[in-house]
């Protein structure tokens, strides 16, 4: 994921792949 780098969780991470 690219916004996992800007938002660092897990959440985010599954929503951005």
């Amino acid at each position: 994921s690219r916004l996992d780098s800007a938002c660092t969780g897990p959440t985010h991470e599954t929503s951005f792949h």
